[in-house]
């Protein structure tokens, strides 16, 4: 479980996150959306301990984050961002096992998990030879999700982990994650800005303003009773034009 508690933070004088009290249950995928500076990836930061709240608590699976050392921290939760974070001078193989160098974990447990998670993403070991300048955006992604959870944490941030990548990659790497969620059983918080994909992948969304809380719920709470003119405003500026709305009904209609 991650819980925010009364969670302010301020960059100089522009408060990102506003009093936050937020609760994401364990084991299911929480989405965070809204729009370019409402404090999205703010309170991944802030939950991952990159930085520090002024006012109030944050804990993972009931331990607060400030009480974390540095050196758990990658025991606790796996982390993966938008373009994958991966060192250039480093293969795919070894971007992968840094934290486990790090970390100081078992030869043994690190080959099986390593071969676990290959398979579960579908790479050849041919290719985490390469370097990630070599292969491709949608493989860069897997090497990341691979990385994220080589220590098999309980808890996953996803950080627009999508939204570099061109829309069949990244359908098609939507459809995989989903699945993986699925089969991994962790506690996911994704931040997107994209609607229809915090819908396939949410169990619960969270729709953030200016730092604040708009509402949380399940996607359907937030289509069928919107609690203010700004949730009904942003839900209006997701639908797509109405050309592309029906080439979108045509297309379903096909067998």
């Amino acid at each position: 479980m991650v819980k925010f508690e009364n969670v302010t933070k301020t960059y100089h004088t522009l408060k990102v996150i506003d009093k936050v009290n937020l609760t994401l249950s364990s084991k299911s995928t929480h989405v965070l959306i809204g729009p370019s500076g409402c404090g999205k990836s703010t309170l991944i930061r802030l939950a991952t301990g990159l930085v520090d709240s002024d006012e109030g608590n944050i804990t993972l699976n009931g331990t607060e984050v400030s009480a974390i050392s540095d050196a758990r921290k990658a025991e606790m939760y796996g982390y993966m961002i938008q373009d994958g974070g991966l060192f250039p001078h480093l293969t795919c193989e070894e971007n992968i096992r840094l934290p486990s160098v790090v970390h100081g974990q078992n030869s043994d447990d690190f080959k099986k998990r390593f071969e676990d998670l290959r398979q579960m993403v579908a790479l050849s070991s041919s290719l985490l030879k390469r370097y990630p300048r070599q292969i491709s955006g949608g493989q860069r992604q897997r090497i990341a999700l691979m990385r994220a959870l080589i220590l098999d944490p309980p808890i996953l941030f996803l950080d627009e982990p999508l939204g570099a990548l061109d829309p069949l990659v990244r359908s098609d790497l939507q459809t995989e994650l989903k699945s993986i969620f699925s089969r991994l059983g962790k506690t996911v918080i994704l931040v997107t800005h994209d609607l229809a994909e915090a819908a396939f992948f949410a169990d619960t969304v969270t729709l953030l303003q200016a730092g604040r809380v708009e509402q949380h719920g399940t996607v359907d709470d937030l289509m069928d009773h919107p609690k203010s003119e700004f949730v009904s405003n942003y839900l209006k500026a997701q639908r797509p034009p109405p050309s592309l709305a029906k080439l979108t009904e045509k297309m379903e209609k096909q067998p």
